[in-house]
Order: C-alpha cells, then structure tokens, then sequence
C-alpha cells in the first residue's frame, strides 16, 4: 500500500467517525505510524493530506463508507458494530415489513440486499416479515411468475437466515383488488378507458383529457364488468385512476390500475382470470391490509409511493413510512438482468441458475459462500442513498474471515506432470489446519513418485533447494526427477512447491473456466458440501464426487 493510499484509508476512516468531515491533524499520525521513513517530511505529507482530505469530504458518509471497505474492510470492523447505527423511525408499536419479489427466479445477491434489510430492522425491533410474492405480471415473458421460483426464494431466504412470518401471494387476492377498485369507481375517482395506446400517450403529454374521463359511475360499471367477463380483447380497454391530467409529473397522469392479459397462463390461477393488477396498485392495497408499517424501497420504484397516495388519499388510509435506497451493483458478479440470465441458460451458456458464472444466491451458496458474510457486508453497507458498486473481492474478503479457521486445507495441482522419487518411501503426517489444531490431522504415503503443477515445474533446479509444502526439501536430478535434499532445514527464500504423492483426478470449476488436476486422496472423506482450502490455490467447495468435482469460491 502506497503513501497516498494509506493516507486516504486514514481520512476516510476519520471522516466516517467525525460526521463525514476529517482532519488532517487527526490524520497524521496516523500516516506517520505507518510509514514512519517520512516523519521528517512533514511539510509535505500535509500537503498531500490536505489534497486528499478535500476529496474525502466532499463524499457522503456512505461512499465514504464504500470507498474505504475497498482499501481496507478490516478498519470497519474495528469500530462499533455498524449495524446498530441503523434504524427506523417512528417507530410506534409493532413494526411490519414486506419483502415483494417478483417470482420469476430465485434471488440475486441484489434481491438479497432488501430482504436482509427488512430481516434486520424486523428483528431489532421486534415485528413480522412478511414475504409477498408480487406475482401480478403474466404478460410481461420476462417477468411471468415461474412455478419453481417461488419454492427456490423461499430456500434462498432460509439459507440467508431471514426468518418469514407469513407468506402471501398477490395472484390469490385479485378479488380483493377489484372490490378496492370498484369502490373507486363510486367515488368517481376511476374510469374505464377504452383510448388506444398511442391516442393515450399524446393526451398525457399534452395534459389532455380523454373523454372516457367524463363516463358516468354507472358506464364505467359496465365497461368494468365487460372486462371482468371477457368482453373486451386484450389491449382495448385498461383501468385507470383518476389524479390530475395536469399535473407536473406526467408518470402521475392518470395511472393505469388494471389491463386485460389473454390466456395469462399463470402457475397458480392458471387461466381463471384475465384482469391484472398492476404493481402499484396491488401493492398498495396489500401494503394497507396487511399493516405494513416501513417501506424499504430502491430509487427506481420512488413514482410508486407518488402513484400510491392519491389512492391512500381517496381512500382515506395512512401511507406506510418510506426510506429509499440506491441502487447496488457487483463488480465481477455479472448481470442482474434474470431475463439475459434465463437466455444464457437456454443458449447452454450457463449451466443453469447456480451457475459459479451468476451473481444468484444458489450460486453463492455452491461456491461455498457462508450467508454470514452477505448478511455482515450488506449491513455493513446499510442504507446508502446513492449508487454504489462494490467489488466481488470485497465480498470474498467477508467471506474469508468467517471460512478460513474451519476449512481443512488438502494438496492440489493443476495441469500436473509426474516426478519419480526413487528411493522414497515413506509416510508422512500433515496437520489439517496450519493454526486449528481441533481439526485434526491426515497421513499421506510417499512411494516414489510426486506430482507437480506445470507452474512450478521451472523452479526445479540441480543446484537449488525447493521445499515440497510439509514435505521435505528436494532438488532436480533430472527432467521428471527429483531426490531428497541433503540439507532439510527450511529457509525462507526457499520456494514453496505445492505438490501431490498418489491423487485423484478432479476439476476445479472457476466462473466459466474449468480446470483440471489431482487432488489428494485424503479429500474423498469429506462430504458433497463441504467448504476446503487448496493450498496455494483458494477455497472451494466439493459440488460432487462422480465425477470429483469442486467449485471455486475465491482466493
């Protein structure tokens, strides 16, 4: 790490403890105590100090939060617990949140960010989650309810530690919204509105009127009822909430509540109705009925809550208190799109949706990611208002503070090549963690022969020592042998050489490229799940055993 680096590291890290502001003074010592060949440059390392700090403070505390788990996570975890900084307000007795995904797959590690919020604020505060399954939008190919979907979120949330307290699903309270609806129409606050599309489009720009507007309660009953009872063709007719044609906003014109879907073919109504909710209106009336008291809501859904109160208003009901958040992406994740997701399935692009290649949960949980560190990064992260994008290695590095004291490490080599040890014949032991000792020990038999990585092939060398990792030290007699050093004492610039006496042959999934190699034999006690360490290679997870497969999670 590099001057300027730790001096920015330190700024952030006094900014985000001194309400966003840091001083250079504070500062400092800091610097100094990290690069100490510089205290007699004072002048100078202010100046750079100064320069940083103006950038540092004109960021908000939560990219000032980001950018520094970037360069350093570990300076975080040394304050108080981050999480009990988040809170809700007025909170006034019990407090009900909702988590609504759209059932057309399992969760992405983005879906996770809201409901491990709502689990959080849930918990602390005492109050019910509830998952509602906002499976209204059988029309849309892209965002149609997939049967398997709606068990593979509910496995995704359980692995995820969020605890549900009641499960609702909006296909199943379509009458319920066509009473809500109809009790509009009487009020004169909705309309049938049979415009063409494109006519429509002109008049809300415009700020127009159309003259279905002025229909009377009595013939927007009737178009109502036509197009419950299938009288109206799809695309012909749509139900609309009156708000102002001239209002400022054109998103607010005269939103629609309602449109016809032919043949909707929904997994759980199947084609029994034809009459969709719209998610804005769906939402807001189950919002109502089901006593949601907060609303975590991304930025891109903020002209939900403007649709929503001219609703609440007519109605007379309480809007649920608000907090929006900005949107979080994941460098190296790639896309969040479920639609080019799905595509790359059916191309045989990805293997399916647990595919290493995925930023899914399922994918997560394959590679061998434990739900804590998605749980301790998101929390960690909170509530920030803007765009952030944080990086995979930011994730890994969570994950690995919580594997690393529980994963058995065992040999591998990749693109391996053999190498006789003719007089060798022996067995050693190897412990399975080099500072766990609980996690026991394993013995490995050398009979003349070892296998190497092509990587470290060129080390090999007649007049040098390598050291074979828990071995012993060796040196090249020849091309693909070796013998016992005559010297076995371990020096630190020897080079390490990771190695393997009689292995099974495995592969090594790794995103999109599979690599194959031999690992020990010692790993085929291990059961399909379990997380381990390949030494000098990173963590994987056995995915199975016919044929001996791993998945790798990171370094």
């Amino acid at each position: 790490m590099n001057l300027e680096t730790v001096i920015e590291k330190h700024a952030l890290k006094n900014a985000i403890d001194h309400d966003g502001k840091a001083n250079a003074k504070a500062v400092f010592p800091k610097v100094i105590s990290e690069f100490p060949e510089v205290k007699n440059q004072v002048k100078e390392v202010m100046q750079k100090i100064e320069l940083i700090l103006k950038n540092v403070n004109k960021l908000g505390d939560g990219d000032q939060k980001i950018k520094l788990l970037k360069i350093d996570p570990s300076m975080l975890e040394k304050r108080k617990p981050e999480i009990k900084e988040l809170k809700l307000e007025n909170v006034q007795g019990k407090v009900v949140m909702r988590y609504a995904p759209n059932p057309n797959a399992g969760m992405h590690i983005g879906n996770a960010r809201a409901a491990l919020l709502n689990d959080f604020f849930v918990k602390k505060y005492g109050g019910k989650f509830i998952l509602r399954y906002d499976d209204t939008d059988p029309k849309n190919e892209n965002k149609k309810p997939n049967k398997q979907a709606y068990k593979q979120i509910e496995n995704d949330l359980n692995w995820l530690g969020v605890e549900i307290s009641e499960i609702q699903y909006a296909s199943k309270r379509l009458g319920k919204y066509y009473t809500i609806f109809e009790e509009l129409i009487k009020k004169s606050k909705a309309y049938i509105c049979t415009c063409e599309s494109e006519e429509w489009k002109d008049l809300r720009r415009t700020g127009a009127a159309c003259t279905c507007r002025s229909n009377s309660i009595y013939e927007n009953k009737r178009k109502w009822n036509m197009m419950l009872f299938g009288d109206f063709k799809q695309g012909t007719a749509v139900a609309r909430l009156k708000t102002d044609m001239k209002f400022r906003d054109p998103a607010q014109r005269d939103w629609v509540c309602f449109r016809i879907v032919n043949k909707p073919n929904h997994p759980i109504t199947k084609n029994k109705h034809t009459v969709w909710p719209l998610l804005d209106f769906a939402s807001a009336v189950d919002d109502h009925d089901f006593g949601v008291t907060h609303i975590l809501r991304g930025q891109d859904l903020v002209i939900s809550e403007r649709r929503q109160n001219w609703l609440y208003s007519y109605l007379h009901w309480n809007y649920p208190l608000v907090i929006t958040y900005g949107h979080m992406g994941v460098e190296g994740a790639g896309t969040f799109s479920k639609s080019l997701m799905s595509k790359g399935i059916t191309k045989k692009k990805y293997s399916g949706w647990n595919d290493p290649q995925l930023p899914m949960i399922t994918s997560y949980a394959r590679r061998g990611f434990h739900p804590e560190s998605i749980k301790k990064m998101i929390i960690e992260i909170g509530l920030t208002g803007g765009k952030i994008n944080i990086s995979e290695d930011m994730l890994s590095s969570y994950n690995k503070k919580i594997i690393d004291h529980d994963a058995k490490r065992y040999f591998f080599v990749k693109n391996h090549q053999r190498h006789l040890m003719k007089d060798v014949n022996q067995e050693i032991t190897v412990p399975n963690h080099p500072t766990n000792p609980t996690l026991g020990e394993r013995k490995i038999n050398v009979k003349g022969k070892v296998y190497i990585s092509k990587d470290d092939v060129q080390f090999l060398k007649k007049t040098v020592d390598c050291r074979l990792i828990d071995f012993a030290n060796v040196k090249l007699v020849k091309k693909g042998e070796l013998k016992l050093s005559t010297r076995q004492e371990i020096k630190k610039e020897m080079q390490k050489i990771q190695w393997v006496s009689s292995g099974e042959k495995c592969e090594v999934i790794n995103k999109e490229k599979v690599v194959k190699g031999l690992v020990e034999e010692s790993v085929l006690k291990e059961k399909i799940g379990t997380v381990m360490q390949f030494v000098r290679y990173g963590f994987v997870r056995l995915d199975k055993k016919k044929p001996l497969t791993f998945v790798f999670a990171h370094k």
